[in-house]
C-alpha cells in the first residue's frame, strides 16, 4: 500500500484492461469495462485521481458548461450527490471526484505517479506489452489498452526557455502549488494568455494583487456566467429528471443538455426579433454561442452580426478607449466562436481598475524575459514579481505521442502521424493498433463539444464493442485502412464547410482539423452505425 492506501504496483500487472489516465475519461472507462467482469488497472502519472481537476487548481478554476451537462452519467455517483453551484469550482469538483471514488472505488485499481513510456501489441499473445517509467515493476500487459489522457493536462512549453531567465516566481496553471498558500497580494503580476485559464485567473487575482498586467494575443469573446440556470435546470431539480437530461445531451451539436441552435438563420427574422434573440441568449451565456442562429458558423455575415452584438455589450463595460479597442476590437481578428469561448463574471469590468492593464502582443510581441520582467518587441520593459504563463494546453496529440506507442510494424505513432497525418476510425481506434481505444482523442469531437458527453458516448461504445468481442470469442480487432480513410474524409469535409476553417486555433494543426466538428448529435449517430457490424474491422477469432 502507498500513502493513499492504494494498491501497490507489484499486484495485478497483467489485467484485462489498462487505462492510461485517471481523469473523467479514465473513470468512465473503468466503470463501464468493470461491469463486463474485466479486471482493469489505471496508470496515472499524477499522484491522485481527477485529471483536469487534479492538475488545474489555479485561482478561479471552474467548469464552463454547467450542471447537468458537466457530469458523467454514472448513477452510483450523481444519485447520491447534491451540487451547490450550477457552475462548480475546482474545490467542489475535487469533492465530487472523491465522492465518485467512495461510490465506485477508483483509487484501489489505480497505479499512481507512473507514466507509460512504451507500448506495443504482441500479435502472438494478442496482448499489449506496456512499459512504465522507473522501478523494477516497469512492465505490464493487457488485452485492451485505453488511452484516456485528456485534453487539458499537458501544457504548452514554448516559452520555457525564456522563463528560465526570470528571477521571480513562475506559476503554471496546470502546476499550481497544491498545498502551499500562494500570497500574491503585494506583487506585480503578469498573466500571459487570455484563454479560459487566463481569464479565470485574471478575474480572481485582479482585485487582490498590487498590479496585474495581461498580455493578450487575441481577443477572447467571453460570455456572461449566468446567475440563473439555463435549460430549466438547477441543483434543486428532481434527480429522476436527470436521465432524460443526460440523454438530451446526445441530441445537440454542442453536447449540452437542452441547448440546440435555433431553427432559423440570422437574417430570416426581423431586426428587432434578431436583437431580442441576441439579448436573451447572451444573458444565458454559452447558448449565445452554441444555441444561436443556425448559420453562425457557415455564414460570414451572420457570424459578424453575432460578433458585433457581443462587441457592443463588452465595449460598454470598458471605460478606457485603448483597453476597449484591445479587448473588444471593432474589427474582429477571427470569426466569433472559432476559438473556445469561456464564461466570465466581472472580467471585462476589471480593466476599469487602475491596477489592471492589458498589452496587445499581436501588435507588440514579447521579445524576451529578463531577470525582473518582460521586454516587448519595441524595447519597452515591464517589471514583474510573478509571471503566470496561461498559454493553453496541447489537446491530446503530444501526450499520446509521448506514450511511446508503436504499431504492428513497430513504427512509433509520432513518426506515423508526422508522415501520413492522423488517421483514426471514428476518433477512437487506429488501423495499426489492435484493441487500442482512445477517448476524446484526435478526430473525435473532443474539445469541440461538451467533453463529459463525448466521454460518456465513447466509453459506452468501447464497452459495447469489447462486450461483443468477449461474447464472440474475438481475440483482436482493428479498423480497416479504408474505414479510417473514410472517417478522415468526413472529418475534413465537415471542417471545410465551416467558416472557422480559416482560423488558426487549438482545434487545428498545420491547417488540418484535430477534431470532428460536425457536432455531438451527428457523431453519436456515426458511432451507432459504426458499431452495428464488424464490416469496418479486421478481426482475429479464437481458434480452439
Amino acid at each position: 500500500m502507498d500513502r493513499h492506501g492504494h494498491q501497490s504496483t507489484n499486484r495485478a500487472l497483467s489485467p484485462d484492461v489498462i487505462i492510461i489516465g485517471a481523469g473523467f475519461a479514465g473513470i468512465s472507462a473503468l466503470y463501464h469495462l468493470r461491469k463486463l467482469g474485466l479486471t482493469c488497472r489505471i496508470v496515472e502519472r499524477g499522484e491522485d485521481i481527477g485529471g483536469v481537476w487534479y492538475w488545474n487548481r489555479y485561482p478561479g478554476a471552474r467548469v464552463d458548461s454547467g450542471i447537468p451537462s458537466y457530469v458523467l452519467n454514472i448513477p452510483e455517483c450523481w444519485e447520491s450527490w447534491t451540487w451547490t453551484e450550477l457552475f462548480p469550482d475546482h474545490n467542489e469538483m475535487s469533492k465530487f471526484v472523491n465522492h465518485c471514488d467512495r461510490q465506485i472505488g477508483i483509487r484501489k485499481d489505480t497505479i499512481f505517479a507512473k507514466s507509460v513510456t512504451g507500448a506495443r501489441f504482441d500479435s502472438c499473445s494478442a496482448r499489449w506489452e506496456v512499459e512504465l517509467d522507473g522501478g523494477d515493476e516497469a512492465r505490464m500487459s493487457c488485452k485492451y489498452l485505453i488511452c484516456a489522457v485528456g485534453t487539458t493536462s499537458h501544457r504548452y512549453k514554448r516559452m520555457d526557455k525564456m522563463l528560465d531567465n526570470f528571477h521571480g516566481r513562475v506559476y503554471f496553471p496546470s502546476l499550481w502549488p497544491q498545498r502551499a498558500n500562494v500570497d500574491l497580494g503585494r506583487q506585480d503580476v503578469a498573466v500571459i494568455g487570455t484563454g479560459s485559464s487566463g481569464l479565470q485567473i485574471v478575474q480572481e487575482l485582479g482585485p487582490r494583487v498590487k498590479s496585474l498586467t495581461v498580455y493578450q494575443r487575441s481577443y477572447h469573446a467571453a460570455l456572461p456566467l449566468p446567475m440563473s440556470p439555463f435549460g430549466g435546470f438547477d441543483h434543486r431539480t428532481p434527480k429522476d429528471s436527470l436521465p432524460a437530461l443526460f440523454e438530451s445531451r446526445k441530441t445537440t451539436p454542442s453536447g449540452l443538455a437542452m441547448v440546440a441552435p435555433q431553427s432559423k438563420g440570422t437574417f430570416e427574422v426581423s431586426d428587432s426579433e434578431r436583437h431580442q434573440m441576441f439579448e436573451e441568449l447572451y444573458a444565458k451565456g454559452l447558448p449565445y454561442w452554441v444555441g444561436g442562429f443556425k448559420d453562425l458558423t457557415t455564414n460570414p455575415e451572420a457570424n459578424r452580426a453575432a460578433y458585433d452584438f457581443w462587441a457592443r455589450q463588452t465595449r460598454s463595460r470598458i471605460q478606457d478607449p485603448r483597453k476597449r479597442d484591445i479587448i473588444a476590437p471593432l474589427e474582429p481578428t477571427y470569426p466569433f466562436g472559432a476559438k473556445r469561448i469561456g464564461l466570465e463574471c466581472g472580467y471585462f469590468d476589471l480593466f476599469n481598475r487602475n491596477n489592471v492593464d492589458v498589452i496587445d502582443t499581436s501588435a507588440n510581441s514579447i521579445a524576451a524575459i529578463t531577470g525582473d520582467g518582460i521586454v516587448l518587441k519595441d524595447g519597452t520593459s515591464h517589471r514583474h514579481d510573478v509571471i503566470i504563463p496561461a498559454m493553453g494546453y496541447d489537446l491530446g496529440n503530444e501526450i499520446i505521442k509521448s506514450l511511446g506507442l508503436r504499431d504492428t510494424e513497430n513504427t512509433p505513432v509520432d513518426q506515423l502521424w508526422s508522415t501520413d497525418g492522423i488517421r483514426t476510425f471514428v476518433g477512437i481506434m487506429h488501423h495499426g493498433y489492435p484493441n487500442m481505444f482512445m477517448i476524446c482523442g484526435p478526430q473525435s469531437p473532443g474539445e469541440q463539444g461538451n467533453v463529459p458527453t463525448c466521454i460518456d458516448i465513447q466509453a459506452t461504445w468501447i464497452a459495447e464493442t469489447v462486450h461483443k468481442m468477449e461474447e464472440e470469442q474475438i481475440v483482436s480487432i482493428r479498423p480497416k485502412s479504408q474505414s479510417a480513410e473514410e472517417w478522415n474524409t468526413k472529418v475534413h469535409e465537415v471542417y471545410n464547410q465551416d467558416y472557422y476553417a480559416s482560423t488558426r486555433s487549438r482545434y487545428t494543426e498545420s491547417g488540418n482539423p484535430l477534431f470532428y466538428g460536425g457536432g455531438i448529435d451527428r457523431y453519436y449517430a456515426e458511432l451507432k452505425n459504426a458499431g452495428k457490424t464488424w464490416d469496418h474491422f479486421e478481426i482475429v477469432k479464437h481458434t480452439p
